[in-house]
C-alpha cells in the first residue's frame, strides 16, 4: 500500500472515531408508503369531557394541517378504555393519507365518542400493533411508529405478562404493558405524550422504544416521553410530533480533530465540523466547546464567546447538507505533567423552524502531553504523524526487513 493511501485511511479512521450524531431523520421516498403511524389515545374516565374534546380536536387538526398528504403516511387511530370491547377499539383503520381523504379522516376523528372507565393500556397497545402488522403496508413501509397519549398509568391487566419485568415485586398491569411492547418485533419508535401530573420515569425506562428512553424536549433520539401540562398543550405537542415524523427534522453531526500529542507551552488548534444531514433547516445552531484543564484559550475562528472554560458559537441556520467549520487555538500550560491526557468536548444543539429543540450531539478529542517535542525539520509531529503513532509501524517494518535479509542469507548458504 502506498504511503498516501495509508495516510488517507488513518485520517478517515480518526475522523470517524470522533464523530457523533443527533436524531434520526425520516426516510423519504418518491412513491408509496414509507411510514406507518398509529395514534393510541387514552379514553378512560379520568379524562374529562372537555379534555377529550381538546384531545381529539388536536389529533384531527394534526391530520389536517401538520401531516403530509402525499401518500407516504398510513395512519391508524386506536382508543383504549375498559368499556371498549376487549379493552380497545379501532377508530381509524389503516388509511393512506393523501390529498383526497385527509379531511374525511379528520372529520371522523372529531366524531369519536369517548368509551370511558379504566385504563386498559396493554389492550390498546396490543391492538395498535396487531392493526399495524395486519396492514399490507407493513412490509412496504420503512418506519413503524406508535404514539401514545395518556393522562395516567395502566390499572387493568390483560394477563400477557408472565414475568415481573420492572421488578416491582409482582406481575401486574405494568408488566402487561411492558410485555406487549417487548413483543413488537419490527417497531421503529414508540413515543408518549403524558398529559397533566404524570410521572414519566416508568414510561421512560420501560415503555418507550428504542431504549434507553429519554424525557423530552430536547429530542436527542427517538423513544421519548414528553409531559405536557394539559390537553391544550397536548394539541401543540402532537402537532410538533406529526411534523417531526412526516415533514422532517434537522439532524446534526459533529466531529473534531486535533493533535494526538502536545508539549508544555505548545500552541495548537482543534477543528470542529458541524453538518446538517437532516431534511429541514437547523436553526439557532449553538456549539459549545469545553476546554480541558491544562490549556489556555488563545483565539477562535470564527470568533466565539469565551467564558472559561467554554467557547460558544451561535452558527445561525445550517441548511440541509450544509456544513460549518470552526477552529480553536489553545496553549498547553507550562506546568502540565508528562502523560497528562487533555480531553476536549464539543457539543451542538439546534431547533427546527417551529422551534422544537434537538440535541445535544457531541464529539471528543484526546491529546497526550509529552515532556519534549518531536522535532522534524523544526516542526512537531501531530495527529497521525505523531511519534507514538508511527513508532510501532516503523518497528514492524524494520523487523520485516531484517527477517527478509536473514532468509536470503540462509538461501545463499544453502546454495554454497
Amino acid at each position: 500500500m502506498k504511503t498516501s493511501s495509508i495516510f488517507a485511511l488513518v485520517c478517515a479512521i480518526l475522523v470517524m472515531s470522533s464523530m457523533s450524531f443527533c436524531m434520526v431523520s425520516p426516510v423519504s421516498a418518491a412513491n408509496g408508503v414509507t411510514t406507518q403511524l398509529c395514534l393510541v389515545i387514552d379514553g378512560s374516565g379520568s379524562i374529562s369531557a372537555g379534555d377529550w374534546t381538546l384531545i381529539k380536536q388536536g389529533v384531527a387538526d394534526a391530520v389536517r394541517y401538520n401531516m403530509t398528504h402525499d401518500g407516504t403516511v398510513e395512519l391508524m387511530v386506536i382508543q383504549f378504555a375498559s368499556y371498549a370491547p376487549g379493552g380497545a377499539q379501532v377508530e381509524v383503520p389503516p388509511t393512506v393519507i393523501d390529498g383526497t381523504n385527509y379531511e374525511a379522516v379528520a372529520t371522523t376523528i372529531e366524531g369519536i365518542t369517548q368509551v370511558f372507565e379504566l385504563t386498559t393500556m396493554a389492550d390498546g397497545l396490543y391492538l395498535a400493533w396487531q392493526t399495524m402488522i395486519s396492514s399490507s403496508n407493513f412490509s412496504i413501509a420503512t418506519r413503524h411508529i406508535i404514539n401514545l397519549a395518556t393522562d395516567g398509568l395502566p390499572n387493568v391487566r390483560n394477563y400477557n405478562a408472565t414475568h415481573d419485568w420492572d421488578s416491582s415485586g409482582g406481575i401486574d398491569y405494568y408488566d402487561d404493558v411492558i410485555d406487549v411492547v417487548m413483543n413488537m418485533t419490527g417497531l421503529t419508535e414508540l413515543d408518549i405524550e403524558g398529559i397533566g401530573a404524570i410521572s414519566p420515569n416508568w414510561y421512560r425506562d420501560w415503555v418507550v422504544r428504542p431504549q434507553p428512553g429519554i424525557i423530552a424536549p430536547p429530542f436527542s433520539k427517538p423513544g421519548w416521553i414528553r409531559v405536557v401540562e394539559n390537553a391544550t398543550v397536548f394539541q401543540l405537542a402532537l402537532a410538533e410530533k406529526i411534523v417531526m415524523i412526516t415533514v422532517g427534522t434537522p439532524e446534526l453531526t459533529i466531529s473534531k480533530i486535533g493533535p494526538l500529542e502536545a508539549y508544555p507551552d505548545q500552541t495548537f488548534s482543534y477543528t470542529i465540523n458541524v453538518t446538517n444531514i437532516g431534511d429541514v433547516d437547523a436553526v439557532n445552531v449553538i456549539v459549545n466547546d469545553t476546554l480541558p484543564a491544562g490549556v489556555s484559550y488563545v483565539s477562535s475562528a470564527p470568533p466565539g464567546t469565551y467564558i472559561p472554560p467554554i467557547v460558544t458559537w451561535n452558527l445561525g441556520t445550517i441548511a440541509p447538507n450544509g456544513s460549518v467549520i470552526v477552529n480553536i487555538s489553545v496553549t498547553v500550560d507550562s506546568g502540565v505533567l508528562n502523560g497528562t491526557v487533555l480531553t476536549n468536548l464539543a457539543e451542538v444543539w439546534c431547533h427546527d423552524d417551529p422551534g422544537i429543540p434537538y440535541g445535544p450531539a457531541n464529539a471528543t478529542w484526546n491529546t497526550t502531553v509529552i515532556n519534549e517535542p518531536n522535532p522534524v525539520g523544526g516542526y512537531v509531529l501531530e495527529g497521525p504523524f505523531a511519534a507514538s503513532f508511527w513508532l510501532p509501524v516503523a518497528l514492524a517494518i524494520v523487523l520485516a526487513l531484517a527477517t527478509t535479509v536473514m532468509v536470503q542469507r540462509n538461501r545463499y548458504k544453502l546454495r554454497l
